[in-house]
């Protein structure tokens, strides 16, 4: 499958979306992100202490984070989500197999994993020559066009399917507002 140019643009948005995801910093919070929380516990984040007590501060804070983004969920379904890599130890080996020197890996994501890092390295690192990104992740440039032609068909064919049972969904939805309000109309005639 072909990926064409409105479909690459989506692509390209969604891909921005869980990148600006990971990275956030939400207004008025001090804290790390998704990604530091990681790195600094090693993939396991400690439960709440059950001793949080709210403040004016963090009432404040809360009031002022930004919503999850609508198409997050999407993203996240098709790429995974991100997990400490486990198999190179402090992440720092240049040519992991599983992360390729990025420290972390994705899991339960639709797509490859290696065509999901690949597509997130192309964004991530967009001003960036592709020599230099291939260098990144330890691949040739055959490998890396490859790979980023694979990524957009996976992830292209599985937004062609998210967008058919959305419409389903959408159909199904107004036969069922079509059929309670026949029902109510119907009720009151008899």
């Amino acid at each position: 499958m072909a990926v064409d140019k409105e479909m690459r643009k989506r692509i390209d948005n969604l891909l921005a979306v869980y990148l600006n995801h990971l990275e956030q910093h939400q207004a008025g919070w001090h804290s790390e992100n998704d990604l530091q929380r990681l790195a600094k516990w090693k993939g396991d984040l400690p439960p709440p202490s059950g001793m949080d007590t709210s403040n004016d501060f963090m009432i404040g804070a809360v009031s002022m984070t930004r919503a999850q983004h609508a198409k997050l969920v999407v993203v996240q379904h098709l790429i995974g989500k991100p997990q400490l890599c486990g198999d190179c130890g402090t992440g720092s080996e240049v040519l992991c197999i599983s992360c390729s020197g990025l420290r972390v890996k994705l899991v339960k994501g639709i797509l490859k994993q290696e065509h999901a890092m690949t597509l997130l390295a192309e964004r991530y690192w967009s001003n960036e020559p592709a020599h230099v990104v291939c260098g990144r992740l330890g691949l040739t440039k055959k490998q890396y066009e490859g790979r980023l032609a694979k990524g957009r068909d996976e992830m292209g064919r599985e937004l062609g399917y998210y967008d058919q049972v959305r419409a389903l969904v959408i159909q199904a939805e107004g036969i069922r507002i079509e059929n309670a309000y026949n029902g109510v109309i119907s009720s009151k005639v008899g």
